[in-house]
């Protein structure tokens, strides 16, 4: 899901209720499920899911060259500049990651980054990327089942490699 908002079912302190489990002594009584402690006999505390999550980071993970077909390669650079662009006016917080490129939260960095960057030998920036409770949207060549562990879990992959012949 990648439309401008963002819905989480991380917890939080939102107004959504996320869950209920059991009391623990560190626990607001404020938030003690009382229906729920009467039914089961134990207490219970609502979990609330996150209402401000709009983090969002950007990774291009550029590839190296002949990877892709210089159209594609184009559309890749494009689709960057635009999700950049388009997350940046609906008030999404957004950083840029890419090979190259010091970690910003600057959209004019990041596309004067696309508008000069040609496809180059590099590690991968996916290896290196640090975790955080940002959420991913990640341009690469790559397919999905070549990320590190865990960064599927947390990531929107959008994998313009052609399609391969069988």
């Amino acid at each position: 899901m990648v439309t401008g908002e963002f819905e989480t079912f991380v917890r939080g302190r939102g107004y959504d209720l996320y869950r209920i489990r059991e009391y623990l002594p560190e626990d607001s009584a404020r938030h003690v499920d009382w229906k729920a402690s009467a039914r089961t006999g134990a207490l219970k505390v609502r979990e609330f899911s996150r209402e401000d999550e709009r983090k969002l980071r950007i990774v291009f993970d550029n590839p190296l060259p002949g990877t892709l077909p210089p159209d594609f390669y184009e559309r890749a650079v494009n689709l960057a500049a635009s999700l950049g662009w388009h997350f940046t006016h609906e008030d999404v917080e957004v950083s840029f990651v890419a090979p190259g490129l010091e970690p910003t939260p600057n959209v004019f960095a990041f596309l004067r980054y696309l508008a000069l960057v040609e496809p180059q030998e590099a590690t991968s920036i996916l290896q290196r990327l640090r975790s955080s409770d940002d959420y991913n949207v990640i341009v690469t060549a790559r397919d999905r089942s070549e990320l590190p562990p865990g960064l599927a879990d947390r990531s929107y992959v959008i994998s313009l490699a052609p399609a391969r012949q069988s």
